[in-house]
């Protein structure tokens, strides 16, 4: 069926459309990610999802940031965050710009990994977009959706997230949020520098 793929994602972009109202094709990612970013600095946003992974955690209701609609607030935030890094993703080309990108960074100045003040490695500090990539080969957008909207029903619920979630899948959750969370401050900070460049 001609479109149905497309349409098939188009439809799992429901946020980002929602909230620039317009074809989620014509959407420039990077301003999202900087409004992302613009919200609270990467230690508190990161102390912010930790949070919320704390509370949909509890078997009962521990939210204490606030109302109910901050949990909700930020989770939206999450999921606008995590379709904004699939239009990247998705892009045509994206796979040859992450292999050229780590090309060319393998010329820049070395430096330690304590010298980094995140989980990312390295490679992923330096080339950021290695994380976007890691995140969408582990799961699909469909798949990160349905586990934003698991973790938001348990946080704002008296359930832990346990009960919807296997657990194995726990893990590979927070980590690759948190990663992708530190990724999107080095993309609006390596655009800074590309822009007084």
């Amino acid at each position: 069926m001609p479109g149905y793929k497309e349409n098939k994602i188009n439809y799992y972009l429901n946020r980002l459309v929602m909230t620039e109202m317009k074809d989620p094709h014509k959407i420039d990612p990077y301003p999202i990610i900087r409004n992302f970013c613009d919200f609270e600095d990467q230690p508190e946003m990161i102390k912010l999802f930790r949070k919320t992974c704390k509370a949909a955690l509890s078997d009962k209701y521990s939210w204490k940031e606030g109302s109910p609609g901050n949990l909700l607030y930020y989770s939206g935030q999450i999921e606008l965050l995590v379709e904004a890094c699939y239009l990247i993703y998705s892009k045509d080309g994206f796979k040859k710009q992450v292999a050229k990108q780590s090309r060319s960074d393998k010329k820049k100045k070395k430096f330690k990994h304590s010298d980094i003040p995140c989980s990312l490695t390295r490679k992923e500090f330096i080339n950021p977009l290695i994380v976007i990539e890691d995140f969408f080969d582990r799961f699909s957008l469909m798949k990160w959706k349905q586990s934003i909207h698991a973790w938001l029903e348990a946080g704002l619920s008296d359930f832990t997230v346990l009960g919807n979630i296997k657990s194995e899948d726990l893990l590979p959750y927070c980590r690759s949020m948190e990663k992708l969370v530190e990724a999107s401050y080095r993309i609006v900070l390596l655009a800074d520098k590309n822009d007084q460049a």
